[in-house]
Protein backbone atom coordinates (compact mmCIF):
# COMPACT_ATOMS: atom_id res chain seq x y z
CA UNK A 1 0.00 0.00 0.00
CA UNK A 2 1.02 3.64 -1.16
CA UNK A 3 0.23 6.72 0.50
CA UNK A 4 0.26 10.04 -0.89
CA UNK A 5 0.32 13.06 1.03
CA UNK A 6 0.38 16.57 -0.66
CA UNK A 7 2.59 19.20 1.20
CA UNK A 8 3.07 22.01 -0.75
CA UNK A 9 -0.64 22.70 -1.45
CA UNK A 10 -0.16 26.32 -1.86
CA UNK A 11 1.62 28.87 -3.64
CA UNK A 12 4.15 30.88 -2.03
CA UNK A 13 5.07 33.81 -3.49
CA UNK A 14 8.90 34.88 -3.78
CA UNK A 15 9.79 36.93 -1.11
CA UNK A 16 13.07 38.06 1.54
CA UNK A 17 15.16 36.78 -1.66
CA UNK A 18 13.49 33.22 -1.70
CA UNK A 19 12.31 31.71 -5.10
CA UNK A 20 8.02 31.21 -5.29
CA UNK A 21 7.32 27.78 -4.45
CA UNK A 22 3.97 26.23 -6.63
CA UNK A 23 1.84 24.01 -5.02
CA UNK A 24 2.34 19.86 -6.78
CA UNK A 25 0.73 17.07 -5.66
CA UNK A 26 2.94 14.52 -3.64
CA UNK A 27 3.87 11.67 -6.74
CA UNK A 28 5.64 8.78 -6.47
CA UNK A 29 7.21 7.31 -9.28
CA UNK A 30 7.59 3.19 -9.83
CA UNK A 31 10.74 2.29 -12.32
CA UNK A 32 8.43 -0.41 -14.94
CA UNK A 33 8.95 -0.05 -18.57
CA UNK A 34 6.41 -1.19 -20.85
CA UNK A 35 5.67 0.30 -24.33
CA UNK A 36 1.90 -0.68 -24.05
CA UNK A 37 0.48 -1.35 -20.74
CA UNK A 38 -1.95 -1.35 -17.90
CA UNK A 39 -2.18 -0.23 -14.85
CA UNK A 40 -5.21 -1.65 -12.37
CA UNK A 41 -5.25 -0.10 -8.88
CA UNK A 42 -7.44 0.29 -6.16
CA UNK A 43 -7.49 4.33 -4.71
CA UNK A 44 -8.78 5.86 -1.71
CA UNK A 45 -9.31 9.35 -1.46
CA UNK A 46 -8.44 9.81 2.79
CA UNK A 47 -8.95 13.98 1.90
CA UNK A 48 -7.71 14.13 -1.91
CA UNK A 49 -9.55 15.62 -4.77
CA UNK A 50 -7.59 13.87 -7.47
CA UNK A 51 -5.71 11.26 -7.74
CA UNK A 52 -4.10 9.97 -10.91
CA UNK A 53 -2.17 7.27 -12.24
CA UNK A 54 0.60 8.42 -15.13
CA UNK A 55 2.77 7.33 -17.87
CA UNK A 56 6.44 8.79 -18.22
CA UNK A 57 9.54 8.67 -20.05
CA UNK A 58 11.86 10.85 -18.51
CA UNK A 59 14.20 10.36 -21.96
CA UNK A 60 11.21 11.86 -24.34
CA UNK A 61 11.41 15.24 -25.18
CA UNK A 62 8.64 15.99 -27.18
CA UNK A 63 6.87 17.12 -23.53
CA UNK A 64 7.39 18.64 -19.78
CA UNK A 65 9.66 16.03 -18.03
CA UNK A 66 8.69 13.46 -20.02
CA UNK A 67 4.93 13.21 -19.03
CA UNK A 68 3.35 10.54 -21.88
CA UNK A 69 -0.67 10.33 -20.78
CA UNK A 70 -2.41 10.05 -17.44
CA UNK A 71 -5.58 8.88 -16.41
CA UNK A 72 -6.79 11.91 -13.31
CA UNK A 73 -9.78 10.98 -10.96
CA UNK A 74 -11.55 13.23 -9.04
CA UNK A 75 -15.24 12.10 -7.21
CA UNK A 76 -16.88 13.87 -10.18
CA UNK A 77 -15.17 11.76 -12.45
CA UNK A 78 -12.38 10.52 -14.39
CA UNK A 79 -10.40 12.53 -17.30
CA UNK A 80 -8.17 10.72 -19.91
CA UNK A 81 -5.27 12.93 -20.74
CA UNK A 82 -2.68 12.48 -23.51
CA UNK A 83 0.20 15.10 -22.16
CA UNK A 84 2.81 14.46 -25.38
CA UNK A 85 2.20 17.46 -26.46
CA UNK A 86 1.76 19.56 -23.37
CA UNK A 87 -1.73 21.18 -23.99
CA UNK A 88 -0.23 22.98 -26.86
CA UNK A 89 -2.99 22.04 -29.61
CA UNK A 90 -5.72 23.49 -27.54
CA UNK A 91 -4.27 26.82 -27.12
CA UNK A 92 -4.33 29.04 -29.97
CA UNK A 93 -1.20 31.22 -29.46
CA UNK A 94 1.15 27.96 -29.32
CA UNK A 95 -0.76 25.40 -32.09
CA UNK A 96 2.30 25.46 -34.88
CA UNK A 97 4.81 24.76 -31.89
CA UNK A 98 2.00 21.81 -30.95
CA UNK A 99 1.70 20.84 -34.68
CA UNK A 100 5.70 19.94 -34.53
CA UNK A 101 5.55 18.15 -31.49
CA UNK A 102 2.77 16.16 -32.98
CA UNK A 103 4.70 15.59 -36.00
CA UNK A 104 7.84 14.40 -33.77
CA UNK A 105 5.22 12.44 -31.66
CA UNK A 106 4.04 10.31 -34.97
CA UNK A 107 7.90 9.55 -35.53
CA UNK A 108 8.57 8.28 -32.22
CA UNK A 109 6.83 6.14 -29.49
CA UNK A 110 8.49 6.93 -26.50
CA UNK A 111 8.86 3.91 -23.75
CA UNK A 112 6.64 4.26 -20.79
CA UNK A 113 9.44 4.00 -18.06
CA UNK A 114 7.78 4.96 -15.33
CA UNK A 115 4.34 4.98 -13.78
CA UNK A 116 3.99 7.76 -11.25
CA UNK A 117 0.91 7.76 -8.75
CA UNK A 118 -0.22 11.32 -7.62
CA UNK A 119 -2.54 12.63 -5.23
CA UNK A 120 -3.41 16.27 -4.61
CA UNK A 121 -5.53 18.20 -2.05
CA UNK A 122 -4.11 16.10 1.10
CA UNK A 123 -3.97 12.30 1.62
CA UNK A 124 -4.43 9.48 -0.87
CA UNK A 125 -3.53 5.95 -0.81
CA UNK A 126 -2.60 3.46 -4.01
CA UNK A 127 -3.25 -0.68 -3.08
CA UNK A 128 -2.92 -3.72 -4.84
CA UNK A 129 -0.91 -2.23 -8.06
CA UNK A 130 -1.44 -4.10 -10.57
CA UNK A 131 0.73 -3.53 -13.72
CA UNK A 132 1.14 -5.45 -17.16
CA UNK A 133 2.02 -5.69 -20.86
CA UNK A 134 -1.10 -5.12 -23.05
CA UNK A 135 -1.12 -6.58 -26.96
CA UNK A 136 -3.60 -4.50 -28.95
CA UNK A 137 -6.58 -5.72 -30.30
CA UNK A 138 -6.21 -8.58 -33.05
CA UNK A 139 -2.74 -9.57 -32.34
CA UNK A 140 -3.17 -11.81 -30.12
CA UNK A 141 -4.49 -15.76 -31.04
CA UNK A 142 -7.79 -17.08 -29.33
CA UNK A 143 -7.61 -18.67 -26.34
CA UNK A 144 -9.10 -22.30 -25.66
CA UNK A 145 -12.39 -22.51 -25.79
CA UNK A 146 -12.91 -19.52 -27.98
CA UNK A 147 -15.10 -19.27 -31.44
CA UNK A 148 -12.49 -20.21 -33.45
CA UNK A 149 -11.00 -22.87 -31.27
CA UNK A 150 -14.22 -24.87 -30.91
CA UNK A 151 -14.93 -24.59 -34.81
CA UNK A 152 -10.92 -26.27 -35.24
CA UNK A 153 -9.40 -22.93 -35.90
CA UNK A 154 -11.29 -21.58 -38.40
Amino acid sequence: MLKGTQTRDNNIPAADGKPAVTAHPAVRGLEIPTRDGVVEVKIRFDGATMIDVGFDDRKYTGSHYGHICRARVRLAGVTLIDERDDGMRNDPAKKAEGANLLAARRATDPTKSKIELGAAGRDGTFDAIKVWNAEPAGRSSPGPGSAADSHGGG
